[in-house]
């Protein structure tokens, strides 16, 4: 999508800075972003200017999640190992490396926080791409295909076999299909389940209805519409 990476950066803005309080973890304050994409993507790269000063230990965690302010959802997060570096105090412009993937057409709220009080600090998103680093993303458009496969050893032949794939369409969707051992196996049921967490999400049945091999590999395929995603959340197997 051609000057979606300066589009997505000129719209991400910052409501928060994040304050490190040394001694005080309860103190602490998180840095918040907030930006609505036009289309789905990942942040591959996040440039930030930070303040620090009386450190005694020179390595922290930053925690980044992004969640999504219509469903109500965290959709991913991730913990950043940061090194502060050997000076008790400095100024820095970095670029930490992330890959937090996002739906297009929802509000999201980017956090970043840290639990660590050995040092202070505030620290800042850089939204000028003149300076150190540059909010990247990767856009995805019509026909994004995906294969996830995976091996299962179930000891023993088996009689019978299921895969449940747990998922979301987005925007016009896209479909799913399973091959296993090579074999395209069509969906038995479909319908809709409340997780623990009371998010409610899709449920696919595959049923294989014949013998499983003591190893054996089933392979789901997803292919998005044009405008369309695929959330997937779980998928798992089991034999009889």
């Amino acid at each position: 999508m051609p000057g979606s990476e300066t589009l997505f950066r000129s719209q991400l803005q910052q409501v928060s800075p994040l304050q490190v309080v040394k001694g005080n973890a309860a103190a602490n304050r998180p840095m918040i972003l907030r930006f609505t994409p036009p289309g789905p993507g990942c942040i591959k790269e996040f440039p930030m200017k930070s303040s620090l000063n009386n450190i005694e230990k020179y390595t922290s965690t930053l925690h980044f999640a992004l969640y999504n302010e219509h469903t109500g959802e965290y959709e991913a997060e991730m913990d950043y190992s940061w090194n502060l570096g050997s000076s008790p105090s400095y100024t820095s412009f970095e670029t930490l490396q992330l890959n937090l993937c996002f739906s297009g057409g929802f509000t999201y709220r980017l956090e970043v926080s840290t639990t660590d009080s050995h040092y202070n600090a505030t620290a800042s998103y850089l939204s000028s791409a003149d300076l150190v680093g540059r909010f990247t993303t990767e856009s995805y458009t019509a026909d994004t295909t995906g294969v996830l496969t995976r091996t299962v050893q179930c000891g023993e032949a088996r009689m019978d076999g299921i895969v449940l794939v747990h998922y979301r369409m987005i925007g016009t969707g896209g479909s799913l299909s399973l091959a296993w051992d090579g074999a395209a196996i069509p969906p038995s049921r479909t319908g809709n389940i409340t997780t623990i967490d009371g998010n409610t999400v899709a449920e696919m049945e595959f049923r294989r209805n014949a013998a499983v091999p003591a190893t054996t590999s089933p392979q789901l395929n997803a292919r998005c519409n044009l405008g369309g995603e695929i959330a997937l959340y779980s998928w798992g197997t089991a034999a009889v």
